[in-house]
């Protein structure tokens, strides 16, 4: 079944995707077109409203957030 996520107005909807192990993905599109919010329901942070996420065990997963939430300030490069 297709993601679908919504806040105040629909985010996603009918959202099909599929990455094969060993590909790259990259997400560009205007501010606000959901971008992140399918990140966040890839990485199980937000739950979708219907459908489902599936990652298979194989795959590796990690997330470098735009607000620099997840950074550690007390280590350097």
């Amino acid at each position: 079944m297709d993601a679908q996520k919504s806040y105040t107005r629909p985010i996603l909807t009918g959202v099909r995707l599929l990455i094969r192990h060993g590909e790259r993905v990259g997400l560009i599109g205007p501010n606000g077109s959901g971008k992140s919010v399918l990140l966040r329901l890839i990485l199980g942070l937000e739950t979708a409203e219907a459908g489902e996420i599936k990652i298979r065990p194989s795959i590796k997963t990690d997330l470098y957030a735009q607000e620099h939430e997840t950074l550690d300030l007390n280590k350097t490069a």
